[in-house]
């Protein structure tokens, strides 16, 4: 037992140290004292006697360290604790709240973990001080604050899935919180919030005690009722799932108008906590109510927020008008517009006040956040897409929609003057952001086209005048631009609605007039840039251009059979006259950022977008082949300094959509020339003979020019997994396969021999190898089945040994790396190790070289590279058991260890597979023990010869397959087990093969040793049942009988450690005839 002097040493250590290694010693203290059969009582001493505030801080972590410790406090500690914690905070009220805060929430954590647990009389001790709390959070009292505190550190805790290894054991207690305590907490929160309602002054203290009711009420309304995690990203479709018990009393408290009455009486800092309940409120699902209370309820909203914009002073607050946006937002997304109208008179004038109140709220948009206007612009979006098939009037909703469109519009303009003169955040640098706001515009604009169409055209007309004045200043020439940049963002956006609303000739008219304008802008910025330097504002206003072409594409340019459109009358002046006009239009302006914007990788990355996008349809590809432009590119694809050069290598990496998008066009070109293949390589050609010359000279790694080569070889691999990918035709597919082992010279290196040295060079350098083997990995894709040749083609075979010996040299030289920081650890090694494991996977190689590497890493934090892994295991245990029973006895123990880890894991596909991988290998050591000395089958004949290093590596580690079968049957035994068909399987064997050598019994002498002594001799009767009518071997018969007996064994446990009787006859234990999968097992568990 230390004493209080070392302790508070300790803690104050902990808390202040800035050197490194007395922080480590005191951590390292700290955890031998966890781990201490005293841990308990030092806490209570740090608590009781310690200095603050280091000792409470301390304490209050190490006991929730404890807590959470398999092995924890008995039930007794924990309930003598938890008494402890409610005393000690009751009587010191005013501690500070970095202590205060702490043990609330250990003391809502140890209420949380022994919430269903009982005693011999059936008392839920846990439970209790519930009570106790509740009356103490009624008044208004220094301690009624920590009454409200200990209330909002339960149910949030409650609400979390943390301290239960067993979801559905979180769920349950989740559940009977939610059914036998929430209501009363709320119904706390509201009266006490009622009290202030009514009150005409309230000082500080009691605004402090008002604010800790607003956050309980939000907390209880944000409660997960359904037990089913809300994504909090998806704000508007969240319903709250309230239980039907809580609906008297929302009417009969009138909960919504309470709260609206908080608005007039709280100061502003604190309303926005008043308005995130009722954001919850409106939410609450529609089946709560009858038709009746449904309207009365929605009435009690409509009247509620009528009231407040009556009175909208305090709205300019920033957190206030947010959240009162988000209630506008979820009452339209909660509610139909017939429900709205239903409310009368009320709603109109709300209506009313709320156009108001939104262009009042735009023009000062630059003060509030972009999400605040999304919300108040949701609202109107949804009212907008509602006129077209609500059977209601309304006129007003129409008349308010074109005023709110115009006032958005206006607000744009007016926020970029802002933005340069006032020098605040620029919306336009999030362009997520401005595409979802567009897209709420989208619907707004489409409700009266022409008046949006208008508005913006004059819009246009004014900055563009300013920005090709002469004289004007830069500042003013600098909005002007921003100013063009909202306007055709938005004029982009209302073509995008063009597909989703009826449309006519009036409406083509309306598109022709605002994308002639911006095509004409653009085409007059471009010739700006041979003259001069673009800048930030130029790269927002390209980004405008592409979104606008963009939409054009998906709504104008389709694959189907086109009605004559009056669009094209109005793009005339610009030599557009069809289709394949704007495909040439888009063809030059894609050529002119490759040659300008090519070092700038945001717009060569969206414009390579629509260039993909544009060679995505059969139809669009013819028709981009008949113009000139693209014939020019084909031809000379490689002038671009982006390809060309070899400087930036996060440009590069542009260049393999690039090649990808020309690949396309190219397989449509060859259906009618097929030599033009060659034409299209020539240059990708040249530089690959000039790569395999300097190879070939060799001296690399002593050159100076060096890192150009490097950086050669990245481009180059780039270019062709782009050229790769699009060879989806199994012709055109074997053109490049033999392009890659000769490139028309007989004398020069093939491309896989460029891999190896290259791998042999730079195997440290991720940037060289990923690429290489990225390539690697699109070769041996089989898309569209062009990896299938028929028996005369040898294509398939010489590929398979031109990339194993890549793989091969990769995997020698890996091993011989030294460590690397833990920062470059994923793009070193990892990432890289993903990609191998994908390559073995397609195409399976028989090497096992990089085997050695990955079975030793931590891979299971990594969800991509462990289904890989896992899987090439599967297929190695599978079809190479006699390869690895030759294996060195330090990697056939390595496997096992891994599939260890992939059993112990929490990833439900990583475990099955690894337990098919040890059913694999269970199954052929018992076939090699069980067979007869000098048999031989005709089978084995033709078998690669077999191994016996197994039989050293289980003599040298005889507790692998213990470990193995604890691990094992703890998790079928204790664990909520998602896989217990797949873990049954490997069991058997393991079983068999331990019994032998008394393993089996002493795993079982343990597991009852641990067990209160009143049940272990029905646990040890059990244990002989799982065995009953089991035979000796590992058929699938016998294992299918084991599956059965082990589902049953689990139940009987179960019933015995929770007090219960089993009763035990011939008859309970059902044999099975045939369980064929894990699906069929699952189906009869259910029935």
């Amino acid at each position: 037992m230390y004493d209080i002097d070392f302790l508070n040493r300790l803690s104050r250590t902990l808390c202040e140290a800035v050197n490194e290694q007395d922080r480590r010693v005191a951590e390292e203290t700290l955890s031998k004292l966890i781990d201490s059969n005293q841990c308990l009582q030092h806490c209570l001493l740090l608590l009781e006697s310690g200095e603050q505030p280091y000792a409470q801080v301390v304490a209050s972590g190490a006991l929730k360290r404890l807590l959470n410790k398999k092995v924890s406090l008995s039930l007794q500690d924990r309930l003598e604790l938890s008494r402890y914690l409610l005393k000690y905070l009751v009587d010191r009220p005013s501690l500070p709240l970095y202590i205060q805060n702490p043990l609330c929430k250990l003391y809502a954590y140890l209420t949380k973990i022994g919430l269903l647990e009982k005693d011999q009389t059936g008392t839920f001790h846990f439970q209790m001080p519930i009570d106790q709390i509740l009356t103490l959070a009624k008044e208004p009292t220094a301690e009624g604050t920590i009454g409200l505190k200990l209330l909002n550190s339960l149910v949030e805790e409650m609400n979390l899935e943390e301290g239960f290894e067993s979801v559905s054991k979180q769920r349950k207690i989740s559940g009977s919180f939610r059914d036998t305590r929430l209501l009363d907490i709320f119904i706390v929160s509201l009266d006490i919030l009622k009290q202030a309602a009514e009150a005409k002054t309230l000082n500080d203290s009691m605004l402090s005690y008002i604010t800790l009711a607003l956050d309980l009420s939000f907390a209880c309304t944000n409660y997960d009722f359904s037990g089913i995690v809300n994504d909090e990203t998806l704000d508007e479709g969240n319903n709250v799932q309230i239980p039907t018990k809580w609906r008297p009393v929302l009417v009969e408290k009138q909960v919504v108008t309470m709260f609206f009455d908080l608005y007039f009486v709280l100061p502003e800092q604190i309303i926005s906590k008043a308005f995130l309940t009722l954001v919850q409120l409106v939410s609450i699902r529609r089946l709560l109510f009858d038709g009746v209370d449904r309207l009365k309820f929605l009435d009690s909203f409509i009247c509620g927020l009528k009231r407040v914009l009556e009175s909208p002073q305090k709205l300019s607050y920033p957190d206030n008008f947010h959240q009162f946006c988000r209630i506008l937002s979820r009452l339209k997304a909660n509610y139909q517009v017939s429900e709205l109208v239903k409310c009368g008179d009320q709603f109109n004038n709300l209506l009313e006040l709320l156009t108001v109140f939104t262009q009042q709220s735009l023009q000062m948009s630059h003060l509030f956040t972009q999400s605040s206007i999304f919300y108040l612009m949701s609202f109107w979006s949804r009212m907008a897409g509602s006129l077209t098939y609500a059977r209601v009037d309304v006129d007003l909703i129409s008349a308010a929609i074109p005023k709110v469109c115009s006032a958005f519009i206006r607000s744009r303009v007016l926020l970029s003057e802002n933005v340069v003169r006032g020098n605040i955040e620029d919306p336009l640098e999030d362009l997520g952001s401005v595409k979802q706001l567009m897209e709420l515009f989208t619907v707004i604009s489409r409700s009266d086209y022409k008046t949006s169409v208008e508005e913006l055209v004059r819009n246009f007309e004014e900055s563009l005048g300013v920005l090709f004045r002469q004289g004007v200043s830069n500042q003013d020439q600098l909005i002007a631009r921003k100013q063009l940049i909202w306007l055709i963002t938005m004029m982009a956006a209302g073509l995008n609605g063009k597909g989703s609303a009826g449309y006519g000739d009036d409406e083509d008219i309306y598109d022709g007039e605002v994308v002639f304008r911006v095509w004409k802008t653009m085409q007059m910025t471009d010739q700006r840039l041979e003259s001069q330097q673009p800048g930030a504002v130029d790269i927002q206003l390209e980004f405008a251009y592409i979104y606008l072409m963009d939409e054009f594409r998906r709504t104008c340019i389709t694959d189907q059979a086109v009605r004559e459109s009056k669009l094209y009358e109005k793009l005339a002046p610009l030599g557009i006259n069809d289709e394949v006009g704007v495909l040439r239009f888009f063809a030059q302006k894609i050529i002119t950022n490759l040659k300008f914007w090519g070092k700038d990788e945001r717009i060569l990355n969206s414009t390579l977008a629509l260039l993909n996008d544009l060679t995505a349809g059969y139809s669009n590809i013819r028709r981009l082949l008949k113009t000139q432009e693209i014939q020019l590119l084909l031809r000379n694809h490689a002038v671009f300094d982006f390809v060309a050069t070899n400087e930036d290598i996060s440009i590069m990496r542009s260049r393999t959509n690039f090649y990808s998008s020309l690949m396309r066009l190219v397989n449509i070109e060859l259906e009618e020339e097929p030599s033009f293949f060659d034409e299209f390589m020539a240059p990708i050609t040249v530089k690959f003979k000039e790569i395999s010359a300097i190879f070939q000279n060799g001296n690399i790694s002593s050159s100076v020019n060096e890192t150009q080569i490097r950086m050669a070889v990245i481009g180059f691999m780039r270019d062709l997994r782009g050229i790769s990918a699009s060879c989806t035709r199994k012709q055109f597919y074997l053109n490049f396969l033999l392009w890659c082992f000769s490139n028309g010279d007989s004398n020069v290196s093939n491309l896989f021999s460029v891999m190896q040295e290259s791998i042999k060079l730079w195997i440290d350098n991720a940037d060289v190898v990923t690429p290489i083997l990225k390539l690697l990995a699109e070769l041996v894709m089989n898309r569209q089945s062009r990896l299938q040749y028929d028996m005369q083609s040898c294509m398939a075979v010489v590929l398979f040994r031109n990339i194993a010996k890549v793989i091969c040299e990769y995997g020698t030289r890996l091993l011989s790396l030294p460590p690397v920081p833990k920062e470059h650890h994923y793009k070193q090694r990892i990432k890289n190790t993903g990609v191998c494991c994908q390559i073995i996977k397609m195409f399976w190689l028989g090497i096992i070289y990089l085997l050695v590497f990955f079975i030793f890493m931590e891979i299971l934090v990594y969800p991509k590279l462990t289904q890989a892994v896992y899987g090439f295991l599967d297929i190695v245990t599978k079809d190479c058991t006699a390869y690895i029973s030759k294996m060195e006895e330090i990697y056939f123990i390595a496997i096992f260890r891994a599939i260890h880890r992939g059993i112990c894991s929490v990833d439900t596909t990583a475990i099955s597979t690894s337990c098919s991988i040890l059913d694999q290998v269970i199954t052929y050591v018992f076939e090699q023990l069980t067979q007869q000395p000098g048999t031989t089958s005709m089978i084995q004949l033709y078998r690669e010869p077999e191994g016996d290093r197994w039989r050293t590596a289980f003599e040298k580690q005889p507790n692998v397959l213990y470990e193995m079968l604890v691990s094992i049957l703890s998790q079928i035994l204790f664990e909520e087990v998602k896989c217990q068909w797949s873990m049954s399987r490997p069991l058997l064997g393991l079983i068999i093969l331990t019994r032998e050598s008394g393993r089996f019994d002493e795993c079982k002498r343990e597991f009852l040793r641990q067990q209160p002594e009143n049940y272990q001799m029905e646990l040890d009767k059990a244990f002989t049942r799982l065995m009953d009518g089991i035979a000796k071997n590992v058929t699938l018969k016998n294992k299918d009988n084991f599956t059965q007996n082990l589902s049953t064994f689990r139940k009987e446990v179960d019933i015995i450690l929770r007090g219960g009787t089993v009763v035990s006859s011939s008859t309970d234990i059902p044999v099975a005839t045939s369980i064929g999968s894990e699906q069929e097992y699952t189906d009869n568990m259910t029935d």
